[in-house]
């Protein structure tokens, strides 16, 4: 006798969850941490925190001392600040505010790391187990899932050492294959969690690594090109709104990277490069 069908779904889903736990498990190690070991070196792990108590008070910026000025560190108006933009301490921020909340000065930095993990192995295999359901090979379902799961720069960076540079290279790289996968979805599923997802990824990944803002742009209008099908074809003002809505939140990312980086380095296209150590001298922002 066949189980209904919710309960078909229940273990699916059950299924899909253990095994996002199983390569969790897998990054974990993979990363270097240990149990009762959970930050990463100092300036990986420092610098981020410090970003996030910056937003939170309202200051954005590091310190005021340039005593502490370091490399990959960049002085603009009084205030210390790190280069690119705000996305790694973005997502830290919620973390933070939990652990402050519940007694600690800051959140152990593997937790959101491992969190982000966990969501892009669940939403890839998902994808995955959906695209098998839809007619697509076993073999050929689970090699998409492997190889973004099993991306060799992702590796690279969970091997390597995680001071400020590599860990927001890291995070780069995972938002970026996330929004490959939600991409993928939208073209094949057309979901509208799927296409929203991807409008907020493709306007935030510049925010995290303005280099990957490249990607943003391009998946945003890979998305936004399918959601104005049935507008091409008709014209009508009730089907404009999800296109308008997509290229909406993704401009509102792109915005906001042109005002923190207006507020942080005094002008919407400078990232800070241009405001630090340069050779033994500090080109200082006015």
């Amino acid at each position: 006798m066949n189980s209904p069908p919710h309960e078909g779904l229940s273990a699916e889903f059950c299924k899909i969850i253990c095994f996002s736990f199983l390569f969790v498990l897998i990054y974990f190690f993979a990363s270097g941490a240990s149990w009762g070991f959970f930050f990463f070196s100092q300036s990986g792990s420092q610098i981020p925190h410090w970003e996030v108590k910056s937003i939170l008070s309202g200051t954005f910026s590091l310190s005021t001392n340039i005593a502490e000025m370091e490399f990959d560190l960049a002085w603009y108006n009084g205030g210390l600040q790190q280069v690119w933009g705000l996305g790694v301490s973005l997502w830290l921020l919620p973390f933070e505010v939990l652990a402050h909340w519940v007694g600690y000065e800051y959140c152990p930095d593997i937790i959101p790391l491992l969190t982000l993990l966990f969501l892009l192995s669940f939403y890839t295999l998902k994808t995955a187990v959906q695209l098998i359901q839809d007619g697509i090979s076993p073999f050929k379902g689970m090699f998409f899932a492997f190889a973004v799961l099993f991306c060799s720069s992702l590796f690279n960076f969970l091997l390597g050492k995680k001071l400020i540079y590599e860990v927001t290279c890291l995070y780069s790289l995972l938002f970026s294959l996330f929004l490959l996968v939600s991409v993928v979805r939208y073209v094949l599923f057309r979901k509208n969690f799927d296409f929203f997802l991807s409008c907020f990824l493709a306007g935030f990944i510049a925010n995290v690594r303005p280099t990957h803002g490249v990607y943003g742009v391009a998946a945003g209008c890979i998305c936004i090109w399918f959601a104005s099908e049935s507008w091409r074809q008709s014209y009508k003002a009730r089907n404009f709104w999800k296109p308008f809505s997509g290229a909406f939140i993704v401009l509102s990312g792109l915005v906001f990277l042109a005002l923190s980086n207006l507020i942080r380095f005094g002008n919407p296209f400078e990232f800070g490069h241009n405001l630090i150590f340069s050779g033994e001298n500090i080109i200082y922002g006015s």
